[in-house]
C-alpha cells in the first residue's frame, strides 16, 4: 500500500520481528509516526484481545462435534506429513 502514490504518508507498516525471525517472545518495533500511537494501540488490542474470544469460543464448540469430523479434517495433513517425511 505504501508503494502507491500519494499513500507512503498514510499508511504504516508493522511486521512482528519475533515470528519472521522466529524469535518467539521478543517484541521489537520501530518509530510509530507522531500522533498514531493510540489508534495503533487499539488496533493491537482488538487484534490481540478480541480474537481470542472468538478462538476460545470456536475452541468450545469444536470440543463438542463429533470425533469422526476431527479424524476426518486431520486426514490432509497426516498425508502431506508422511509424503514430507518420505522424501
Amino acid at each position: 500500500m505504501a508503494s502507491l502514490d500519494g499513500m507512503r504518508d498514510r499508511t504504516i507498516t508493522h511486521q512482528r520481528h519475533a515470528k519472521t525471525s522466529q524469535r518467539a517472545g521478543w517484541r521489537v518495533d520501530g518509530p510509530c509516526p507522531a500522533g498514531c500511537f493510540q489508534s495503533i494501540r487499539k488496533v493491537h488490542d482488538f487484534l490481540t484481545v478480541g480474537r481470542r474470544r472468538a478462538v476460545q469460543q470456536a475452541g468450545a464448540i469444536a470440543l463438542e462435534l463429533p470425533q469422526s469430523i476431527i479424524r476426518n479434517s486431520r486426514k490432509p495433513y497426516l498425508v502431506k506429513r508422511d509424503r514430507m517425511l518420505s522424501t
